[in-house]
């Protein structure tokens, strides 16, 4: 799980991801989409692995709605908790 908190153009935007569902604000989605479809990817480190934008999987979806955002303002994790 985790949150993601910022600004875009001015405005306060906000993103959970739990239970590997994504929910947001339009304007960061759209925003993200934008990122997912122009291809962006992140280093993970110099001459590492990439890892592609992506709104699916934890940790792309994390990193793609923080570089989405102009301004963030806070990131945090959560621990996962196993069912049973």
């Amino acid at each position: 799980m985790f949150l993601v908190r910022g600004a875009i153009d001015g405005k306060a935007v906000r993103a959970v991801w739990c239970r590997d569902t994504l929910v947001c604000n339009s304007t960061l989605r759209h925003r993200a989409e934008l990122l997912v479809a122009m291809g962006e990817e992140f280093e993970l480190e110099p001459g590492g692995p990439v890892l592609a934008a992506s709104l699916d999987v934890p940790t792309a979806a994390m990193l793609t709605l923080i570089r989405a955002c102009d301004d963030v303002h806070a990131v945090q994790l959560m621990p996962w908790r196993r069912a049973g």
